[in-house]
């Protein structure tokens, strides 16, 4: 989800995109529509697992700026808005809504070595667990 900083605060829409590489340049697009320009969007996302890496990765390599926010930080910020309905859209505007009001710090990506290295740890606990079950 997108949320413009300055001038106009609040949320211009939402739209659902692919995780891929087309996904993520179709969503630059779509924001460098509806925004004043990079300097005034910071892409918010929610830390699940590793799906949001990819898009984190694209958005900082292309010198935009980005928020990772950890999951129970949302959970959270949603109890504190009392909000019970849970869809893919309501969660979008709510990480959005989290990004203006609590303004998260800037992402900073993991050193190339301290990825792979993570990588390859949750490679070998992936064949570790494929051999116990064989």
């Amino acid at each position: 989800m997108v949320t413009p900083e300055i001038n106009s605060p609040g949320i211009r829409g939402t739209r659902k995109f692919l995780n891929s590489y087309i996904g993520f340049t179709e969503l630059q697009f779509w924001v460098s529509k509806r925004s004043h320009g990079a300097d005034s969007v910071c892409y918010v996302m929610e830390a699940t697992g590793s799906y949001y890496e990819n898009l984190a990765y694209f958005l900082y390599e292309n010198h935009l700026k980005v928020s990772v926010v950890l999951a129970n930080k949302i959970k959270y910020y949603a109890k504190s808005q009392n909000l019970k309905t849970k869809t893919d859209k309501v969660d979008a505007c709510l990480i959005a809504d989290f990004g203006l009001s609590q303004k998260p710090s800037l992402w900073q990506p993991m050193s190339c070595d301290y990825r792979q290295l993570r990588d390859l740890c949750r490679e070998r606990i992936s064949l570790k667990q494929a051999q116990v079950r064989a």
